[in-house]
Formats: C-alpha cells, sequence, structure tokens
C-alpha cells in the first residue's frame, strides 16, 4: 500500500508539472473546469501522502508488536508469558488492523480524486463512483470488526484476566521471585 501511495504521488507531482508548463485546456479534464482542477490536484497529493503516512505507522506498530513479542518470549520455556503478553496487546492488533485500513480508505479518496481529474467523464466518474463504494464498504466492515472485537475483548477480560493465578499462590511467588533474580535456581 505504502509503494501505491508513492506511485500515486509521483504520478499527481508529473501531472501538476505537464499543467504548469502548458496552461493551456489539455491538462485540464472535461468533467472539472480549471480552477476546482487545481485545487483538487494538490488535494489527492495530500491524501496520498496520508495514506502514505497511516500504512507506514502501521507497519511500524507491527514491527514494534512483533520486537517485544520475540523479546516477551525469548529463552522461556514456560509460554503463559507469552500468551499473557499477547492477550495484554490486542488493542495494539487492533490500532495497526484500523491504521492500515483508513490508509487504504484513504488511498482509495485520493485514487478516485485522480481518476476524476485523469480520465473523461464517463471514465472518470464511473470509477471514482466504483472507488468511493469501496471506501464506503471497507469503512463499515472495518467499524464492524474492531465494535464486535472490542466488545468480546471487554466481555472476556474480566472472566479470564486473573484466572490462571487465582488458585496458585505458590507459582505467583516463584515467577515474582524468578522475575526478581533471575540467577536463582529451585532443585526439582
Amino acid at each position: 500500500m505504502s509503494v501505491l501511495s508513492v506511485i500515486l504521488i509521483f504520478q499527481l507531482q508529473s501531472q501538476q508539472a505537464a499543467v504548469k508548463e502548458s496552461p493551456s485546456s489539455s491538462g485540464f479534464s472535461a468533467i472539472l473546469p480549471g480552477h476546482v482542477w487545481a485545487v483538487l490536484l494538490p488535494v489527492s497529493t495530500v491524501l496520498s501522502a496520508l495514506s502514505l503516512t497511516l500504512n507506514l505507522s502501521s507497519v511500524v506498530v507491527c514491527l514494534l508488536h512483533g520486537y517485544f513479542s520475540t523479546e516477551v518470549c525469548r529463552g522461556d520455556q514456560d509460554t503463559e508469558r507469552a500468551d499473557w503478553f499477547l492477550l495484554d496487546s490486542r488493542a495494539v492488533r487492533h490500532v495497526a488492523v484500523g491504521l492500515f485500513c483508513l490508509g487504504v480508505a484513504v488511498y482509495l479518496a485520493a485514487m478516485s480524486i485522480f481518476m476524476l481529474l485523469i480520465f473523461e467523464v464517463e471514465t472518470g466518474i464511473a470509477s471514482a463512483c466504483v472507488l468511493s463504494s469501496g471506501i464506503l464498504i471497507l469503512l463499515v466492515v472495518v467499524i464492524h470488526s474492531l465494535v464486535k472485537a472490542s466488545k468480546t475483548a471487554k466481555k472476556y477480560r474480566s472472566d479470564h484476566l486473573n484466572t490462571l493465578f487465582q488458585n496458585d499462590h505458590i507459582h505467583v511467588h516463584i515467577l515474582f521471585i524468578l522475575y526478581k533474580n533471575p540467577k536463582v535456581h529451585f532443585l526439582k
């Protein structure tokens, strides 16, 4: 997605340079007048740059989450620590998915404006309508999924948050001692 955003930025910049070189009406589309066209071209560029930023933010969040997951799981024979980390970091995954989907929606908006600017009347309107309906469907699906996931998380968080350690107080004390002093070894 980031690569597509960069490509769109370069296409928009080359289109803007072509219009500045030849200010005749050949650079403008048949759909929009010149003054609207001059405003929509930078808007499309800004939307594409925003899409690039959102997608790169999603990649950074995913990479950091993966890094911390491997740091938590490194060298442990016991998988409970990793399970708790992944259970507690559910919101981070939701943020990463939300950023990515928002980046896709913003990219589709920039692309629909670009289609209106570049293509003929029928093609520009048809492609802009298809991309806009894609934006609406994507946003509805993402909002539905995130609301459903947050309701599920709230429902099960109160039920299962402390069940692992409720009846095993000795295990909690051993883990606490090992956490404070990693060089302490217990005899089996």
